[in-house]
């Protein structure tokens, strides 16, 4: 069977795709925000994580150290996606812009 490796950051990220991983019968055997680790192992022996910046997601992908990844929309626009193929929103992670200013009076 083929090895898969699938690079995600942590933080929100990584929680809002466990669950789906899980789902997909993937679990990590190591909690990224209190492992040092770089590459997670999972309960899958063909499937590891890669745990890197947000915005190294796309780099990984691209070059080949990675097979897929998770990142935001923001990520990929920034990277311009060369060489990049985004099968599917997850609807994951969504943010929201908050503009303020002070009352004139």
């Amino acid at each position: 069977m083929t090895d898969i490796t699938i690079a995600l950051s942590k933080g929100r990220i990584f929680e809002d795709t466990a669950p789906l991983l899980k789902a997909a019968g993937i679990v990590a055997l190591d909690d990224p925000e209190s492992s040092r680790k770089l590459i997670l192992s999972t309960n899958r022996a063909n499937v590891r994580l890669i745990i890197v910046r947000a915005s190294d997601v796309p780099t990984y992908v691209q070059y080949g150290a990675a097979d897929l990844g998770i990142a935001g929309k923001d990520v990929l626009q920034e990277h311009g996606s060369s060489g990049l193929y985004q099968p599917l929103d997850l609807n994951i992670a969504r943010c929201r812009m908050m503009v303020a200013v002070p009352r004139r009076l």
